[in-house]
């Protein structure tokens, strides 16, 4: 008799933060800002995984820097998504 297979449940919310701020540092030049702490979750399933990347999130927020104002706005909006600041103005 086969054993089932096991299916696990990942948040999609989670798993969108994540996703987020990995390709924001891929895309970012180099910035010229603070040394940050940030222990990352041991894996992208780890239950606090999102209140550490929406605490990230909202440290880089204030201190971000892009010279393209393009690319700017994209990981602006990216980090204010992840860190839950939807508020406008």
């Amino acid at each position: 008799m086969k054993e089932p297979i096991r299916r696990f449940a990942v948040d999609s919310s989670l798993a969108a933060k994540t996703l987020l701020l990995l390709w924001l540092f891929a895309v970012s030049p180099v910035w010229a800002a603070p040394e940050f702490e940030f222990r990352p979750p041991a894996t992208p399933t780890d239950p606090g995984a999102g209140a550490i990347m929406s605490d990230l999130a909202a440290r880089l927020i204030p201190v971000y820097q892009d010279t393209d104002p393009e690319r700017y706005l994209g990981n602006l909006s990216a980090l204010q998504m992840a860190a839950g600041d939807y508020a406008c103005g």
